[in-house]
């Protein structure tokens, strides 16, 4: 006799797994820049600092001169030395009951961006002795789904808080006539 997975119990467990997909892929080494990091560089991020980045019916701003990992299947990803990563994916939205079920079981918090709903949740860990955090925000809108990931070095949140405003504010839906 075959078992079925209880559906909330099955979002759930799919909401992890997508989730430690980002991290995980957050984990990654990437090649670190040889670029000091000074908090006047990121103190007040100016428009001329990021190149705005299209896929998938999502628009959303790239810091210009970090580190990218080229990739077809995401919008960019990013990062800065070994201290920040950010990852920005398109995706087609679940059904609005999906996300009202993690809300429900308290795996993610609600809020708005922009007018967007938005769903985030925040875990911070030790990794190689340092004390990593990642924040996953999803913003939804008609359909589609913007999933940003944020994989930071704990000393450098401070520093790198105003540059993630920065992109998370910039983030539009496009129409599919753009």
């Amino acid at each position: 006799m075959k078992t079925k997975l209880f559906s909330p119990l099955k979002w759930s467990i799919d909401a992890i797994l997508i989730t430690m997909l980002f991290v995980t892929a957050g984990c990654v080494q990437s090649q670190p820049t040889t670029v000091p990091i000074s908090d006047k560089e990121y103190s007040q991020p100016l428009p001329e600092q990021f190149t705005m980045v299209s896929n998938e019916g999502v628009e959303i701003a790239c810091p210009k001169y970090w580190h990218s990992e080229p990739d077809p299947n995401i919008v960019y990803c990013v990062s800065r030395s070994n201290y920040i990563r950010i990852t920005a994916v398109a995706l087609p939205a679940l059904s609005q009951s999906y996300y009202d079920g993690l809300v429900k079981l308290k795996t993610v918090t609600e809020t708005t961006v922009h007018g967007y709903p938005t769903y985030m949740n925040e875990y911070t860990y030790s990794y190689e002795n340092h004390q990593l955090t990642t924040e996953c925000i999803t913003l939804v809108h008609v359909g589609r789904a913007c999933h940003i990931m944020i994989l930071c070095d704990v000393s450098m949140l401070n520093t790198f808080e105003p540059t993630f405003e920065y992109v998370l504010n910039s983030v539009k839906f496009l129409s599919v006539n753009q």
